[in-house]
């Protein structure tokens, strides 16, 4: 469970590819995902539940060849209302005996998810008992437009994941974006508010989202505190 319902309506999406309006029963939600690791449309939809065939559309990219590193994809989803929050779900195969929740939610899916959702949704497997071939259900963010954003035009969010250097003028110039105001409602954000790596940032346009011409700066390497499992920095 992570983000809290944006509307009082109802809105049943599958979540994240399939590119559906706000004026109809479903709506959709794109991330703004890193391809490193995943650097094919079919690994990425695979690891976020999505259609590979739509990423290919809206980033004008093969389906068969690998896409350069650190290149940022459009990949929408359904974004279906789970009691009083939005999420998406899907599912992962823990493939190594070093991955954790914190690797899970910070590497693996770029903050798409957080320690304490996975925790949530997987109270079974206690972060001592994770194993290899364990099979557990992810949670991602996501928001649907509010019934103000779809009456101002808005009918798509890109929930983008903030990075090294990043502001809001510059992601508003990323997606195209020339009213930095409803990047800083979509928010709750003043314009004098900073924002910090792995934050979430939605970003509301009114046309459909298409491919965008940047690529992400590397992190700095963490420090060894801050890989040792999740229960120490956020659960």
């Amino acid at each position: 469970m992570l983000n809290n319902r944006m509307s009082t309506t109802t809105r049943m999406t599958v979540t994240r590819i399939s590119m559906r309006r706000t004026d109809s029963s479903a709506t959709a939600l794109h991330h703004a995902f890193p391809t490193s690791p995943y650097d094919s449309p079919p690994s990425i939809g695979y690891l976020l539940n999505s259609e590979p065939a739509q990423i290919t559309t809206i980033n004008q990219v093969s389906g068969v060849d690998k896409i350069s590193k650190d290149t940022v994809l459009i990949v929408p989803v359904n974004c279906s209302c789970s009691g009083d929050f939005y999420q998406h779900n899907t599912n992962y195969i823990l493939k190594y005996a070093s991955e954790t929740y914190f690797s899970l939610a910070n590497n693996t899916y770029q903050g798409l998810t957080t320690c304490q959702a996975l925790k949530s949704q997987n109270p079974s497997h206690s972060y001592l008992n994770l194993t290899v071939g364990l099979n557990l259900r992810v949670p991602l963010r996501c928001a649907c437009p509010t019934s103000n954003q779809t009456a101002a035009g808005f009918n798509y969010l890109i929930a983008y994941l903030v990075t090294w250097g990043d502001s809001i003028s510059s992601i508003a110039e990323t997606f195209g974006v020339d009213d930095l105001q409803s990047i800083y409602d979509a928010n709750r954000l003043l314009s004098t508010d900073l924002i910090y790596p792995f934050t979430q940032i939605l970003v509301p346009l009114k046309n459909p989202p298409s491919k965008i011409q940047t690529t992400l700066s590397p992190p700095p390497a963490p420090s060894p505190a801050e890989t040792h499992g999740c229960e120490v920095l956020f659960c």
